[in-house]
């Protein structure tokens, strides 16, 4: 029988896990004797049950169009449990449904086993939807997804995944009950609204993550007064621009007075540099957590420049608790001119005595250097090292 244990260093099991087992101990043993052999992933200190995520995924098959037998075996498996443990369908809050590369749509709509799998989630909070194209799922899959985002699911992340129009998108979305929102590498036939009733449903989001291909495309729609989504609530945005950054501009200045906590990353796909103008923290009231990231060193551009003028608009803000930059110094690091960053060393210890709300500003290096460059680097910056700001990914050459 499988027991928690109290020993150092072994598997302990949640309460919850234990009473299933308990209760069906007699009931079927070739699915205990799997939880019992899975059972060793499950950590006491993370309280995660094992069965949070289950992912449903359909793996090609070279010689038939169809879902091969020993994928369909594991969803018949999994499906046999849930019916004998109903309990365990309240365990599941995480779900995704992700397309393996190069294999075909049809298991979407043709495996009842998968419609029957999904109709038994009533607890998902998560849903991750990962290269999924919307135009070749049945209503028999559509209709337990849009279920999901009316009822538990607070955060839904779009990856890869291909709409023919926003009507799909926001027949997923519109009216729910929806706070996070990640999109990215979405693409979009038509790109309007043509059903009504989808603008007078309007979900409220607290957290959005855009990527840089969706950005352009996605941020009309978002920023149009009849959208069916919300931003009035917006606390946490997260960009990462590829063309312009006009775009990105708007979608700060939209949110400006909710922000909590922003993300941009500075260098775009294409090699663009986000002008810091844009930013202006100090206009941002509820700001608490500011971040960079790709702050990357090329010609003309100097992220020592980048983070001194950053750091210059940061003495306005009175709420700001962390800074965070992510800087790619594309040549290495041992061969930098070092003594410039002597100013940012003295700025940063003049910034904590003027500003008591801020507690950290973290500047995360990536680059080649040897352990000799790193430990070099620690003295000539005491003011990052004492505080403990700097912190540095290397591509270790040994030497």
């Amino acid at each position: 029988m499988l027991s928690a244990s109290d020993s150092p260093g072994e598997c302990r099991l949640p309460p919850e896990l234990l009473d299933v087992v308990i209760d069906h101990l007699h009931d079927d043993p070739t699915t205990l004797r799997s939880l019992a052999m899975t059972s060793t992933q499950c950590l006491h200190s993370s309280r995660v049950h094992l069965f949070y995520q289950i992912q449903l995924m359909h793996h090609p098959s070279a010689e038939y169009h169809q879902t091969p037998s020993r994928v369909l075996d594991k969803y018949y498996r999994l499906n046999k449990i849930l019916d004998t443990s109903p309990r365990l369908r309240g365990y599941i809050r995480h779900l995704i449904i992700h397309r393996a590369e190069y294999s075909h749509w049809v298991w979407y709509h043709i495996e009842p086993v998968v419609v029957q799998i999904l109709g038994k989630l009533n607890n998902v909070s998560i849903l991750s939807l990962r290269r999924v194209d919307f135009a070749w799922l049945s209503q028999f899959v559509r209709s337990p997804l849009r279920s999901m985002t009316l009822g538990t699911v607070v955060r839904l992340e779009l990856h890869s995944c291909q709409f023919h129009n926003f009507d799909e998108f926001f027949h997923l979305i519109a009216g729910s009950n929806i706070k996070q929102l990640k999109v990215k590498e979405v693409s979009w036939g038509a790109r309007w609204i043509s059903s009504l009733p989808f603008r007078a449903h309007t979900t409220i989001l607290e957290s959005l993550h855009i990527g840089d291909d969706c950005l352009d495309v996605f941020t009309p729609t978002l920023l149009a007064s009849d959208s069916p989504l919300s931003l009035q609530r917006l606390s946490k945005l997260s960009i990462s621009p590829m063309g312009t950054y006009q775009t990105a501009a708007k979608v700060i200045e939209h949110s400006r007075l909710t922000l909590e906590e922003l993300e941009v990353a500075v260098t775009g796909s294409r090699g663009n540099n986000l002008p810091l103008h844009i930013l202006r923290p100090s206009d941002m009231i509820c700001l608490r957590q500011l971040k960079l990231t790709h702050v990357r060193q090329s010609e003309g551009y100097s992220p020592i420049r980048c983070i001194m003028s950053l750091l210059s608009q940061i003495h306005h803000c009175d709420g700001l608790e962390a800074v965070s930059f992510m800087v790619i110094v594309e040549a290495p690091i041992a061969k930098m001119d070092w003594s410039k960053w002597r100013v940012v060393d003295e700025v940063l210890a003049g910034l904590f005595d003027a500003r008591r709300s801020l507690k950290s500003v973290h500047i995360a290096m990536s680059g080649d250097a040897s352990d000799a460059d790193v430990w070099g680097l620690f003295d000539k910056l005491p003011e990052l090292h004492r505080r403990r700001l700097l912190w540095m990914t290397l591509n270790n050459t040994g030497v």
